[in-house]
């Protein structure tokens, strides 16, 4: 039961992450692009 929740925490924080990158890329394409 542990493992599982163990688990989705990882996966939640990974998808977080990939979020973050994903707005700091836009972000800084938008900046050279102007």
């Amino acid at each position: 039961m542990n493992n599982k929740i163990y688990l989705a925490i990882y996966i939640a924080n990974i998808k977080r992450f990939h979020i973050h990158i994903i707005i700091f890329n836009y972000s800084e394409h938008r900046f050279l692009f102007e």
